[in-house]
């Protein structure tokens, strides 16, 4: 599974606040919900999974996990959580994946680090 890469000095904020903020989102964001507008063909699968076409590679091989929160493609391997998934398909970083996750759900606890990461360019 993909882990997050940011420098938490960067965007001035504790290494384990910003791993907080992720580990919010992980937990409370399913990754279904992303998902399901993208992948038009996601059906039940056995056991908590849930199967469709990989908007990566075009292929029937995309299985997301409702347990782990996760996806993976058999085809083109491509895994990870939520977070790496808006920053694949929106191909723009981790931390803009995180702020906009943040946005679209309407969190304003991101709003620091926006704040903070302006202060710091």
């Amino acid at each position: 599974m993909a882990e997050i890469s940011i420098n938490p000095q960067r965007i001035g904020l504790p290494e384990k606040a910003l791993s907080s903020l992720c580990e919010q989102v992980k937990k409370s964001l399913p990754l279904e919900w992303i998902v399901e507008s993208l992948v038009t063909d996601l059906k039940e699968s056995d056991k908590g999974y849930l199967k469709g076409t990989c908007p990566f590679c075009g292929e029937k091989n995309l299985t997301l996990s409702r347990k782990h929160n996760v996806y993976y493609c058999f085809d083109c391997r491509k895994s990870g959580d939520v977070i790496s998934f808006v920053a694949r398909i929106k191909d723009i970083s981790q931390i803009e994946s995180l702020a906009y996750l943040y946005q679209l759900y309407g969190i304003t606890t991101m709003n620091v680090i926006e704040h903070k990461s302006e202060a710091h360019e």
